[in-house]
């Protein structure tokens, strides 16, 4: 899809950092449907540890001092069926230099997750409507939900100008290893 996309941008024409721009959207647009319907069918553990290990990663990416990755990351041992089939599923990989020890791999399912979060803290009392539609009440300690709350928001504050931050930068990344 991402190889795709790019085509279609160099056919269009114009510069190189435009072409990868709109790639990176295209793909993210055509991503996001997949995306959603994965997300509910996925059961609350596995959307916890999704979650958690997308904070974490977007927590390093975008250097968000807001919130301990940490706290949300101890609870990832308990959820290690999750983290199993996330990783023989390939929506994670092994990364040691990260604080969970994974990083999301689809990088289009984080810029996904990154906007649902985002969209979700821009009203108050929206975040605890979208923790309930994850069937997260009882499983979330009163700790945890308050770092899921500031990292989310701390996330949102960073994508101010809306996901295209991530996308331009993974977009730019990508374009320059296709062409090296």
């Amino acid at each position: 899809v991402a190889a795709s996309a790019l085509w279609e941008a160099y056919e269009d024409g114009g510069e190189a950092s435009q072409r990868r721009q709109s790639a990176g959207e295209d793909l993210f647009d055509n991503a996001a449907t997949i995306l959603g319907d994965t997300w509910r069918l996925w059961s609350k553990e596995m959307k916890k540890a999704f979650t958690a290990l997308a904070l974490g990663q977007s927590a390093q990416m975008t250097h968000i001092p807001a919130f301990d990755v940490g706290e949300l990351t101890r609870a990832l041992p308990a959820l290690g069926p999750e983290i199993r089939t996330l990783l023989k599923q390939g929506y994670i990989a092994e990364a040691p230099d990260f604080p969970s020890g994974y990083r999301i791999r689809p990088e289009a399912f984080l810029w996904w997750l990154s906007e649902e979060l985002t969209r979700t803290v821009r009203e108050d009392g929206a975040f605890e409507d979208w923790l309930r539609a994850q069937e997260w009440d009882g499983m979330v300690k009163t700790g945890e939900k308050e770092q899921l709350n500031r990292a989310a928001h701390a996330l949102g504050g960073v994508l101010k100008e809306g996901i295209h931050t991530l996308i331009r930068a993974a977009a730019e990344g990508l374009g320059k290893s296709l062409t090296e």
